[in-house]
């Protein structure tokens, strides 16, 4: 003999919204696997690292299309004004 049972089966979905890290624009939603595992939208990620590579630093933001290059190209300045605040010079 067999019976057929129904039971009703709650789930929990983890969604993930991302929103840019300058202008607050929502960019997107990622689901959250079984495993913990989701996609991280747009995520740009600065760093810089020593020569002998014993120092790293990084700076991670979520940013949307408009503003990433502007972010880009502001901390490639900000970088390069450091760099010659130390006294570096640019090697070719």
């Amino acid at each position: 003999m067999e019976k057929i049972l129904e039971k009703e089966r709650i789930e929990k979905l983890m969604i993930h919204e991302f929103y840019c890290d300058l202008c607050g624009k929502k960019i997107g939603e990622s689901v959250e696997f079984d495993d913990g595992y989701y996609e991280e939208l747009n995520e740009v990620k600065f760093v810089i690292q020593n020569a002998y590579g014993s120092n790293r630093y990084s700076k991670k933001l979520h940013l949307c299309d408009i503003c990433r290059p502007l972010e880009v190209e502001a901390f490639e300045g900000r970088y390069k004004a450091f760099c010659e605040s130390l006294g570096l010079t640019k090697e070719d």
